[in-house]
């Protein structure tokens, strides 16, 4: 590495009435949020309704709604969980299962 070139991590000062500047590039940068966690699932929908949804997703793809598939899917969700907790008269979540449902089809 040539000594005229400072290296990696090396402080670089601003000249002059940049000397505010430099002293927030020195200051560690704050940690940036994390996304919320997502996962993969699996669902059965009626061939129909995911006709429709995907015709809605490329119909508001473009300013100012920038729908996505997945994002439909998943604001329609919280949607009908709210209206579920209001009308289950919930005022957070639904109380925590004690154990994963079984797999499969119940029994009717």
């Amino acid at each position: 590495m040539s000594a005229s070139k400072p290296g990696l991590g090396a402080s670089r000062a601003l000249p002059g009435p940049n000397r505010a500047l430099d002293a927030v590039i020195s200051q560690p940068t704050a940690r940036r949020a994390q996304p919320p966690k997502r996962t993969r699932r699996s669902f059965q929908l009626d061939a129909a309704l995911l006709e429709e949804l995907r015709d809605a997703a490329v119909h508001l793809s473009g300013p100012p709604h920038h729908a996505t598939l997945n994002g439909l899917v998943e604001q329609a969700l919280r949607n009908h969980l709210a209206a579920l907790r209001q009308e289950h008269e919930l005022d957070e979540h639904f109380p925590t299962r004690g154990s994963d449902p079984r797999p499969g089809r119940r029994a009717t």
